[in-house]
Formats: structure tokens, sequence, C-alpha cells
């Protein structure tokens, strides 16, 4: 793929990134709000003379946990850059965790696509491409890898393999690092 491919791919990695970073402030909000909205029932019952929550509160605090929140939902799909949230009822106690597995794939994607960019760029004629490379590098938290183009088998067509670039991933490989 060119250049301008990869970037349009991590590109659309990051705002899928930042919408899934937007749903984890959505939910921090509204877990912060209900929980202040907990904390002021408790305080006007205890300035009554009444104290800690009646039989409602507590029912009203084991129903938040099975009912439909309007949180959207990040949902599990094939295709790494679609939309992840869908607006269906659900269980809130799985929301935390399906937002951080979308967080995580989403930033394993992108080091993978930002890798193979690197590898990419590290073996390019032009003296520039190359020394982007290592400037989008500079401080070596990336492994480039390069994508092995096959010869007359492949026709041109990229393999599945890929070899290492840079020494970091080799170290780990070899259980330096």
């Amino acid at each position: 793929t060119d250049f301008t491919t990869q970037l349009h791919e991590l590109l659309k990695l990051m705002l899928a990134y930042r919408d899934a970073v937007d749903s984890l402030y959505s939910y921090s909000v509204a877990e912060f709000t209900r929980r202040q909205d907990l904390n002021a029932r408790i305080e006007t019952r205890t300035a009554a003379g009444k104290w800690g929550l009646s039989d409602r509160d507590d029912d009203d605090v084991d129903n938040h946990i099975t009912s439909p929140s309007p949180l959207p939902l990040p949902t599990t799909s094939t295709n790494p850059h679609s939309n992840p949230t869908s607006t269906t009822p659900h269980d809130d106690s799985t929301l935390l965790p399906a937002l951080r597995a979308r967080l995580e794939s989403l930033a394993a994607e992108f080091k993978r696509r930002v890798n193979v960019l690197l590898g990419d760029l590290a073996h390019q004629p032009d003296v520039d491409m190359r020394f982007l490379a290592v400037v989008m590098n500079f401080n070596d938290v990336y492994a480039p890898v390069r994508r092995r183009r096959g010869g007359d088998r492949g026709r041109g067509k990229e393999r599945e393999g890929e070899v290492v670039v840079g020494g970091a991933e080799r170290g780990r490989r070899e259980g330096v690092v």
C-alpha cells in the first residue's frame, strides 16, 4: 500500500480511539453524577434524622446495574475503524471492561500500523523519507517492521510475513530487553 493509504488508516484509528476515549469520559461523568446523587440522598436523610439509605434507595442502586443506560456501548467489530458504539440497553457492569478492551485493541492496531509505516519509510530510496522514519521514531518507542514483497510468486503482492528492521524488537525476541 502507498503511504497516503497508510496515513489515512492511521488517522482513522486515531479518530476511533478518540471516540472510545469520549465514551469513557461520558461513562465517568455519568458514574460520578450517579454517586453524587446517592450521596446527596444520604445527606438529606441524615439531616432529617434518618440514617443511611431507605429501601427505595437500595432498590435504585441495585436497579442501576441492570438498567438501560443512555451511554454508548462499544461493540465488537471486525472492522477496527467502524464506529465502536451503539445506543442499545446494556448491563453497566460490562461497559467499563468493553471500553478498556476497545482502547487496548485500537492502541495495539495503531502501534502495529506505525511499525509497518516506519519499516516502509526506512527502506525508501529517498533520503528524506528515510530521515522521516528516524525522526518519527526518535526515541525508539516503535519497532519498525518491513513487509516482505513477493518476487515472482507474489507478482508484486505483499506476503503476510514481516521482517524486523529496528533493534528494539530483536532485543525483545532474544530476551535481552
